[in-house]
């Protein structure tokens, strides 16, 4: 499920066709008022091409985003009365990129993780009974015969005889 979810997110972030951005950014560019729109001594296809080449590395799915993001005047610092610069919306759409991004790298980050084995019940339970024998063993010394093991004597409590 999460390598396809991967797989998804991989294909949504190739770059996107030129076509599709070319038409995003030229419905942008003419929707801004006549003051700021594209002048007659500008040639349109080279100022579509300069502001496609700024965001070729992207999806076209963010590409559109950022435009519309322009056009309804919800880009954040955007003078409203003016249209975006190229670098302005290749910034705008690379944070539509962002999120999409996170989750890949969390979803690669899950996949690659090492996995820790489980231990079993009855085997955590074997080790809680062996060490509870161990430490009523060093709580409580005896031999085997269950006699209390007593301490040698040190040298200097012997009495000369």
């Amino acid at each position: 499920m999460l390598t396809a979810r991967d797989w998804e997110l991989a294909e949504a972030l190739k770059p996107g066709d030129r076509r599709a951005a070319a038409r995003a950014v030229l419905a942008m560019l003419g929707l801004f008022p006549a003051g700021a729109a594209v002048g007659a001594d500008v040639d349109v296809k080279e100022l579509v091409a300069g502001y496609v080449s700024a965001v070729e590395d992207l999806p076209a799915w963010a590409v559109e985003a950022a435009c519309r993001r322009f056009i309804r005047g919800e880009a954040p610092g955007h003078n409203k009365a003016f249209r975006p610069s190229s670098a302005e919306l290749a910034h705008l759409a690379r944070q539509q990129v962002i999120p999409v991004r996170a989750e890949q790298i969390t979803i690669r980050r899950i996949l690659s993780a090492e996995v820790v084995r489980d231990v079993p019940k009855a085997d955590r339970e074997r080790v809680a009974m062996r060490l509870s024998e161990l430490s009523r063993g060093i709580a409580s010394p005896a031999d085997d015969d269950g006699l209390t093991t007593r301490r040698p004597k040190s040298p200097q409590s012997k009495r000369p005889a």
